[in-house]
């Protein structure tokens, strides 16, 4: 599907947040003039912003390792992939969740879309909310992965039932997620 501006989630047209707005061109690949790789550090480097760990050419998570390798001066130092998109305010997933759900229980909410994100960072370090707003009964996300995007859709429609529909855009990796529950299924 293409880039879209409006979307009707039921109860009306919303329309998107100047914030959302794509920041880079439609035919970029993966990754953006980000490599993946810890750039001009051979062996081990750390992160300064989130604490992972370059290791055997794969960024992995382990605090316990980082508490290590940060006391040695010959560890490499920088902001691995995940912290430059969140420093260029880049973002390769949106959500928008609506429903009365989001008033009455907001915090189960909010502890399902944490526990989604510490489960995905398990697995990929640079599966993270970028920003997180909520008001009244919406809540629109931003995150650094399309695939933590798509993840929290699927959790809410799996917890919650509601409506989903989940937009991979056309030439991006990017996705987009609407998730929204009605007043009368919310009493059910």
């Amino acid at each position: 599907m293409g880039h879209t501006s409006n979307h009707d989630m039921g109860g009306g047209t919303h329309h998107l947040p100047p914030s959302a707005a794509r920041k880079y061109p439609a035919t970029r690949q993966w990754p953006p003039h980000i490599p993946h790789s810890a750039q001009g550090v051979p062996g081990l480097a750390v992160c300064t912003g989130c604490h992972a760990i370059w290791n055997q050419k794969r960024w992995h998570l382990d605090e316990s390792a980082y508490d290590r390798l940060i006391q040695d001066a010959s560890v490499g130092r920088q902001l691995c992939p995940g912290c430059r998109q969140l420093e260029e305010n880049r973002y390769d997933g949106e959500v928008f969740l609506e429903s009365p759900l989001l008033l009455s229980d907001a915090d189960a909410i909010a502890n399902l879309v944490a526990h989604t994100e510490a489960r995905m960072r398990g697995n990929n370090p640079f599966a993270r909310l970028a920003v997180l707003e909520t008001t009244g009964q919406r809540m629109h996300i931003l995150t650094i992965t399309p695939f933590l995007a798509e993840r929290i859709g699927k959790e809410m429609h799996k917890a919650y039932g509601g409506h989903l529909v989940i937009e991979h855009l056309e030439r991006e990796r990017f996705t987009r997620v609407f998730w929204s529950r009605d007043v009368q299924a919310s009493l059910r």
